[in-house]
């Protein structure tokens, strides 16, 4: 009968914690990637990308590097908010492969 109780009690509570995990939202570092256009520009280089992140943000830049996404060239940025948060910003560098 104890064993019985204790399963009962046990699963309960892991029934609980697992709809509190569901219901909570996902941390900022989770989100959708930022999209950043720079105007006024047919094409933006990777340094030019860094530095308007670095300017927007106020962030410490991790990585970046230029991928295509969907036929259209990407400057990937990944940057460090001055909240701790690290993010991943697309800006598009403006011409196509």
């Amino acid at each position: 009968m104890n064993a019985l109780i204790i399963r009962a009690l046990i699963t309960a509570v892991l029934l609980a914690g697992s709809a509190i995990a569901q219901s909570a939202p996902l941390p900022a570092s989770y989100s959708a990637p930022v999209r950043l256009m720079l105007t006024g520009q047919q094409q933006t280089s990777l340094d030019q990308a860094i530095a308007q992140v670095r300017r927007q943000t106020g962030g410490r830049i991790l990585s970046a590097n230029t991928v295509n996404q969907g036929g259209r060239k990407t400057h990937r940025i990944k940057v460090l908010m001055p909240n701790g948060v690290v993010r991943v910003v697309n800006v598009n560098a403006g011409n196509r492969r």
